[in-house]
């Protein structure tokens, strides 16, 4: 169930604006909520954010929100408990500037959480983090990091630029150099619910898995080798407790689907082949699991259905595990004119949903994100649709406990073109 960490930190899901680079006050706009998900006010104040943020939980259900504050060049954390109301927000990090390309992270421990910033800082192009502990206070100081973040309990793992895979005991205790990743091969790591990261990597023929622990990385595993017959377009790491999945798509529009099941690593499950193969006109958009379920979430355009004007469909393919029938669920055709994406699988222990972004014409007081829209698609039947009514800049997912999932909106003030700061909100489904 934990999120995929891929190696270039891309969380803002959208172009950065420096809300509030202009003098501004912040305002309660943003969620209406639908009967279906909830939203809370907030019990402690906020600082007034901008893009870029992102967000994470612990296994308590805890929502840690990051944000960029403009006014003081800083990027303020916030902790919201399983209710959603905040409990204090704090700033991480200070003497930022903000660039276009800039890029905040959060990894939420068992004890607090890591904020990670990619972009200006005292003049330079820098990443570095810094721990908060769970009750709101920074810890040490700030440390350079690579990319990748992801966390097992209380140790973090990244990967250097030199391609060093590294862990690092949180709080503030010292880091190792696990394994190197050759040059010319694209890493990823992903860290599982207990007991162990993943670092998978391809290269130019073939892709590798290695398991890591505080200690040492395993040998590497080949989820594809150069004499498969499978040519690789692309594929979707994920993790279902300790568990690593792979699905491959392959060029010719087939999906293959494999696990690393036991924890030493070992031995690769069988490849299984779906039935349903990618269309020209479609896309794979997201894939995750729980221990019954794997679901791919796959797009299709629609414009013949929209008279040449922006259309989407939205299907999910569920995949009972370990050898069940396979469904796939028209879940949604979306308005026309209307913008989908990005899109998630949110995996429960007893439900799998799946969730988007559903975001309007561009205009000068008009927010970017209308709605959040989520529906169950397994166990059958599937749900219809819900949606979070929102007027808000980015909303990010935080990932999911065992029996719900969480995001973060950034709720623009009304009547503003988005360069007033606004205020951060959290939204639970189901």
């Amino acid at each position: 169930m934990k999120r995929r960490a891929a190696v270039v930190l891309v969380l803002s899901f959208g172009a950065a604006r420096c809300g509030g680079c202009k003098s501004g006050a912040t305002s309660d706009a943003g969620a209406s909520p639908s009967a279906s998900a909830s939203t809370a006010v907030a019990s402690a104040p906020g600082a007034p954010l901008s893009l870029p943020i992102a967000a994470d939980h612990d296994a308590s259900g805890n929502v840690y929100v990051a944000g960029f504050v403009a006014a003081r060049g800083a990027v303020s954390l916030s902790r919201f408990d399983d209710h959603g109301a905040r409990r204090w927000a704090v700033d991480a990090l200070d003497k930022l500037g903000f660039s276009s390309d800039a890029h905040v992270d959060v990894v939420a421990s068992p004890h607090g959480a890591v904020v990670v910033w990619r972009g200006v800082r005292d003049g330079k192009r820098t990443r570095v983090a810094r721990f908060v502990s769970d009750a709101g206070a920074p810890a040490g100081d700030a440390f350079p990091i690579g990319s990748g973040a992801c966390a097992v309990g209380d140790s973090l793992f990244f990967v250097t630029s030199k391609g060093a895979v590294t862990v690092r005991a949180l709080p503030s205790g010292p880091e190792k150099t696990l394994t190197t990743i050759p040059e010319g091969h694209d890493p990823t790591l992903l860290c599982g619910e207990s007991t162990r990261a993943l670092v998978v990597d391809d290269g130019e023929d073939d892709i590798g898995v290695r398991t890591l622990d505080t200690e040492k990385a395993s040998t590497r595993k080949l989820i594809l080798s150069p004499d498969d017959d499978d040519e690789p377009r692309d594929h979707e790491d994920f993790t279902s407790g300790d568990v690593l999945g792979d699905l491959l798509l392959t060029e010719d529009g087939h999906l293959v689907l494999r696990e690393l099941p036991d924890e030493k690593g070992a031995s690769l499950g069988p490849r299984r082949k779906l039935d349903h193969v990618i269309g020209t006109d479609e896309d794979l958009m997201a894939v995750d699991g729980n221990a019954a379920h794997t679901v791919a979430m796959v797009v299709r355009e629609a414009g013949a259905r929209c008279d040449g004007e922006m259309g989407t469909d939205v299907l999910a393919i569920d995949v009972p595990m370990p050898d069940g029938k396979e469904n796939t669920i028209e879940v949604a055709h979306g308005d026309c004119g209307r913008d989908l994406g990005p899109y998630w699988v949110l995996p429960t222990d007893s439900a799998m949903y799946v969730a988007w972004n559903v975001r309007g014409p561009r205009s000068g007081d008009r927010a970017p994100v209308e709605a959040l829209a989520w529906a169950k698609v397994s166990p059958l039947p599937a749900d219809a649709p819900h949606e979070v009514k929102l007027s808000a800049e980015n909303v990010v997912f935080a990932g999911c406990t065992k029996t719900r999932c969480a995001f973060a909106a950034l709720a623009r003030p009304e009547g503003t073109d988005g360069m007033v700061p606004g205020e951060a909100r959290v939204i639970f489904v189901p």
